[in-house]
């Protein structure tokens, strides 16, 4: 797959505001959730919601030492339909646009909220 190697500034400045509305609006949602703890449906939506990013984990390892094929581990537990990319184990890492532009969303994602 070709892909772009520049970008203009205005179009990173737009990606970075983009991406600090999303984590806002998640942070408003992380809040909300805080402020009313007795529905327990709530802060399940809330897990769900956040995927689990031990799958880059996973697909990085699967890359480098398993010939594209992704494979499990005995430290991260991966359920594939909580997956970002619906990958399961034994599956080639082919992944598509989508796959791939939902992965790098949920990673930056939880980067940002993390470490930022």
């Amino acid at each position: 797959m070709l892909g772009r190697k520049t970008y203009t500034q205005e179009e990173l400045d737009n990606a970075t505001a983009a991406l600090a509305r999303q984590v806002a609006a998640y942070q408003e949602l992380v809040d909300a959730v805080a402020a009313a703890p007795s529905d327990p449906r709530i802060a399940a939506a809330v897990e769900a919601f956040e995927p689990m990013l031990n799958e880059v984990e996973l697909l990085t390892e699967s890359l480098m030492n398993n010939d594209d094929v992704l494979r499990g581990n005995n430290v991260v537990k991966f359920v594939a339909d909580q997956s970002v990319t619906k990958l399961v184990v034994g599956d080639r890492l082919q992944l598509s646009d989508e796959q791939f532009e939902r992965l790098a969303k949920a990673f930056f994602t939880d980067l940002e909220r993390k470490f930022v």
